[in-house]
């Protein structure tokens, strides 16, 4: 009997030993946690009912028992927050009231900037002008920033167009480079001729065709009679290709074109060699025998399109003996599977 008796009083001084040390321990750390205070405080006397009156092993045995310990402490949790939530309102507004310098200077700690600054305009005026033109700079800069993503994008795609798209030119319209088409046109059409030969290749022409004109935008078109597009920019003439907005990106996006359209226009050395074969067996005696090495071949353009392929031929005569024959013939491209023979020179 005495021994029970005494384990009971164990029992109870260990329960009454736990709500002190977990009292201390609450009270202790409300001054830096007062929310956690306030939910340990609502929902600590519903937990210690049940392990009074419920042995702990039953409690966590039974599910229906956790979930209900469960939707009490998260009941208890919301409407801790919700109290500290209305007496923290109640503080600004009696600060407000109060104390207006100490409200303001609550609300920054807060971090509830858009209240902060309208409260400043009052209670502050020479902060809250500062901070304004602060404001208005961190506007213009992302706005600056978003104008130049857009810019770079729409760019970006106009080289993109160039080497895709721009075998026939591109159309280009003001409207689709908003803060970057700076010409006195509002539309125009891109596109590359290729000119005089220098080196064996002919010298790219990059144009604009606006309002009935057609305008040069590099140096070349400028020599081979165009006019001048830099008339065409706001400031006139006198800016440098390269110096303004849009300029810059057309003579890049033209000079692309004319890369990805030269072959298509002009033709290739290659090509002109195999068909300049044909113009030369229907000179043979026997041009199923006709071999053309292809490592003798020599191929120059003399103008976009005309070719001057010099060569030899491996063929039988009319003795039937294998015979070689230099020869010289220029060949023009008419379309993509079309040449004609200008003139043709073989050695008998």
């Amino acid at each position: 009997m005495k021994s029970e008796n005494g384990s009971r009083l164990k029992r109870g001084a260990r329960i009454v030993g736990w709500l002190l040390l977990t009292g201390f321990i609450t009270y202790a750390a409300s001054a830096a946690f007062p929310m956690a205070m306030s939910i340990i405080t609502t929902i600590l006397p519903f937990i210690l009912v049940v392990m009074l009156v419920i042995p702990p092993k039953m409690v966590l045995r039974s599910r229906k028992i956790v979930l209900v310990l469960l939707a009490i402490t998260l009941m208890g949790a919301y409407q801790a927050s919700a109290g500290i939530k209305i007496q923290e309102e109640e503080k600004l507004a009696n600060l407000k009231v109060f104390s207006p310098e100490a409200y303001v200077d609550k609300l920054k700690f807060l971090g509830r900037n858009d209240e902060w600054f309208a409260a400043l305009k009052d209670i502050r005026p020479k902060e809250y002008a500062a901070e304004k033109t602060r404001r208005d700079e961190i506007t213009q800069l992302h706005q600056a920033r978003k104008v130049a993503q857009e810019r770079s994008d729409r760019i970006r795609q106009l080289y993109a167009d160039a080497n895709d798209k721009g075998r026939n030119g591109l159309d280009l319209k003001a409207q689709d480079f908003a803060g970057t088409w700076n010409l006195s046109v509002s539309e125009g059409r891109l596109h590359c001729e290729h000119g005089p030969m220098t080196n064996g290749k002919p010298r790219p022409l990059v144009l604009l065709d606006a309002g009935g004109q057609s305008y040069g935008i590099n140096g070349v078109a400028m020599s081979n009679g165009y006019a001048d597009a830099r008339t065409l920019l706001a400031g006139g003439a006198g800016v440098p290709p390269y110096d303004n907005k849009m300029l810059e990106p057309l003579l890049k996006a033209g000079l692309s074109m004319c890369k990805a359209t030269l072959n298509e226009q002009c033709g290739e050395g290659d090509m002109a060699f195999v068909y300049s074969q044909t113009f030369v067996k229907r000179k043979l005696k026997s041009p199923s025998s006709a071999d053309f090495p292809y490592s003798a071949r020599r191929s120059e353009m003399s103008e976009c399109g005309t070719w001057n392929v010099i060569s030899y031929v491996d063929a039988k005569n009319a003795f039937g003996t294998v015979i070689r024959t230099p020869y010289a013939a220029s060949v023009t491209r008419q379309s993509k599977n079309k040449w004609v023979l200008n003139a043709l020179e073989m050695d008998q």
